[in-house]
């Protein structure tokens, strides 16, 4: 062995792998190694078949997959189900749009006819002053007017309502709030003429149950301020006026008050406001 020889092979030796080194740190293989994306293939734990299976497919393909499927079930599910169940949708629809509107246009025929031939007069009490009162106020005195009267024809049972709902002492009879109001004007005359209609539930206090639906119709013409907007019910004199009493039991007998009480003066209420009971709720339009 040739002296010195050693020491200059292991420097040779040690600068071949610096420069090898710096070599590899400089070319695109190491960059793309460096960057490149971790194997799709994840290591779950005690992963079965179907978990070794579903990471093996491609996102591509499942999404492929999911589009197909959705395709598949829209083609034949929804649309035999739109064809089959959205036609008697909205032929129903449209059917019960007529059928209420045919109904509500019959009753309010027979409101106008009960109206033209009642003799039960509303007047409502005398204002001390030219002051419109307030609509709780008004509602008030119809109310007190409407149960009053009800009242006398359950004390005289007239037409059999006193059998019919058997709801004991009188002092069980009770009247809800406002829950539905109505107003029509009626101005194809030289005369305009006001159309009210009111909806209150009728209780059995005693049980505390809604017993029946109250309807009470008002026509009038005759306008306390004709040349003012306010409200309709605080605009009228002395009107003619109906009570429909509508039960709740389905196909329920309907009762119909046209007349003067024979107990009272044309059923007229005083100022006590004892048979009406607060009723929470919104009022909706008739």
């Amino acid at each position: 062995m040739v002296p010195g020889r050693d020491g200059n092979c292991k420097r040779s030796i040690s600068n071949l792998r610096q420069l090898n080194f710096h070599r590899d740190l400089h070319t695109s293989h190491t960059r793309l190694v460096y960057y490149e994306r971790p194997p799709r293939q994840k290591i779950i734990r005690n992963q079965n078949f179907f978990q070794y299976m579903w990471y093996q497919i491609p996102d591509w393909a499942k999404l492929c997959g999911g589009v197909a499927i959705g395709a598949y079930l829209f083609v034949k599910i929804a649309v035999p189900l739109m064809i089959v169940v959205l036609p008697p949708l909205i032929i129903g629809g449209w059917m019960y749009k007529k059928v209420r509107t045919y109904s509500e246009a019959k009753m309010r025929h027979e409101d106008y006819t009960i109206l033209q031939q009642s003799s039960l007069v509303y007047t409502p009490p005398r204002r001390g002053s030219f002051l419109v009162p307030p609509p709780e106020q008004i509602n008030s005195e119809i109310a007190n007017f409407e149960i009053n009267r009800i009242i006398d024809a359950f004390w005289s049972n007239e037409g059999g309502i006193a059998d019919y709902f058997k709801i004991g002492p009188i002092t069980n009879i009770a009247l809800g709030s406002l829950e539905a109001s109505s107003y029509d004007i009626d101005d194809s005359d030289s005369t305009p003429v006001l159309y009210a209609s009111q909806q209150r539930s009728l209780y059995n206090k005693a049980l505390n149950r809604k017993v029946a639906s109250c309807i009470f119709g008002l026509r009038t013409d005759q306008m306390l301020f004709p040349d003012q907007m306010v409200d309709p019910t605080a605009n009228i004199g002395p009107s003619t006026c109906f009570i429909r009493i509508k039960p709740y039991d389905f196909g329920g007998k309907e009762f119909i008050i046209d007349t003067p009480s024979e107990f009272s003066d044309n059923g007229e209420s005083g100022d006590n406001n004892d048979d009406i009971i607060d009723v929470k709720g919104k009022t909706r339009d008739l």
